[in-house]
């Protein structure tokens, strides 16, 4: 009898104690709790995280810049933007030409200069500039805050001229300025925003050419021009290095390299000798993309353009760096993209 009313008290305190936990709408509230906790923390750890990759992106392009400038004092020149149609028509870019200032020595060792980027001819070790330049990562040239920063060998490229394909994109490119990408879309009347010719090439295509790089040549019916050059940035698609005396705009207020996204542009590589170069004749952040349109757009889609929150980065010739905002006016854009317009440029970032 005392062994029932034992287990009786203890069945009543085993009810008890059931009673005592969470009801299903205490349990919603609380989670809900901790939803709202999440939801008001997530943004400020995804902000604290691109705050992260923005520094880090920086800094890579500070590391390239300062790269670029130590050839210039050692060649007392910057390197040639590409060999593409030159005459001659020379192997490599400014990317190959600086892999030694960049800690990347060992890969330079590697290549042949001899030959083109995409070439497959092997040597006595078996190893071929293709089999080196389609299958090198470099992440001194990848922006992490791409997502497709974490796949950088690219396919689809377009291996017009010597362009691996698959290869590496370029996150960074040299900047031409307003140098004509071909076409002008956007002011295309305005000596101001279109200037030189066929992406500053050495061989100039008919058609492919500024009204005002034309005065240069005897055309009445253009404007004139700030500056005749066929080339009227730092880098530019041909085969002769830039002195820097020549930057008369002053190197603090001409930009050298600028950010991209390289899956835009079928012909972004980080080998590839047609195109690694950019112009600011596109405006600033334009996020038109070729393979998503299905159609051939490249004056289009070569422009500087990033996935960080309302800027983009750029590098200037004295190896600063500094974000650029996207609202930045287009004048002041394309100023600092050149190099001896003599514009004076105030509040660039603004």
């Amino acid at each position: 009898m005392d062994n029932q009313r034992s287990r009786t008290r203890s069945s009543k305190r085993g009810s008890e104690r059931l009673t005592r936990g969470f009801t299903l709408v205490e349990l919603l509230v609380v989670i809900a709790i901790i939803g709202i906790l999440v939801a008001l923390l997530l943004p400020a750890v995804q902000a604290a995280r691109e705050a992260a990759r923005r520094t880090q992106c920086l800094n890579k392009l500070k590391q390239i810049s300062l790269g670029i400038l130590n050839y210039e004092n050692t060649k007392k020149k910057l390197p040639y933007g590409s060999g593409y149609g030159g005459d001659p028509w020379i192997p490599g870019t400014w990317v190959t030409e600086v892999l030694p200032f960049v800690e990347n020595g060992n890969l330079a060792d590697r290549l042949d200069f001899t030959k083109f980027m995409d070439d497959d001819t092997r040597n006595a070790s078996g190893v071929s500039n293709y089999s080196l330049t389609s299958t090198a990562i470099l992440p001194l040239f990848i922006c992490p805050s791409d997502p497709l920063a974490s796949s950088p060998i690219q396919s689809q490229r377009r291996q017009s001229g010597h362009n691996p394909n698959p290869c590496q994109g370029l996150w960074y490119k040299g900047s031409m300025g307003p140098t004509i990408p071909d076409r002008c879309d956007w002011g295309a009347s305005d000596p101001l925003l279109c200037m030189g010719a066929n992406y500053g090439s050495s061989r100039t295509n008919a058609g492919f050419e500024s009204q005002c790089y034309s005065a240069g040549r005897g055309a009445s019916r253009a404007q004139p021009c700030p500056d005749q050059s066929r080339c009227v940035g730092l880098l530019c698609r041909n085969e002769v290095g830039l002195e820097l005396r020549r930057v008369t705009d002053g190197i603090s207020n001409t930009f050298l390299l600028g950010e991209t996204l390289p899956a835009h542009s079928t012909y972004n590589s980080l080998f590839g000798d047609n195109m690694p170069v950019g112009s600011t004749h596109v405006p600033l952040n334009i996020m038109e993309n070729e393979l998503e349109e299905g159609h051939f757009n490249h004056w289009r889609t070569n422009g500087f353009k990033s996935m960080h929150p309302s800027v983009v980065h750029f590098a200037l010739a004295d190896g600063s760096v500094r974000p650029i905002e996207i609202t930045i006016d287009k004048y002041a854009y394309n100023a600092l993209g050149t190099r001896a317009s003599g514009e004076v440029i105030a509040n660039a970032s603004n």
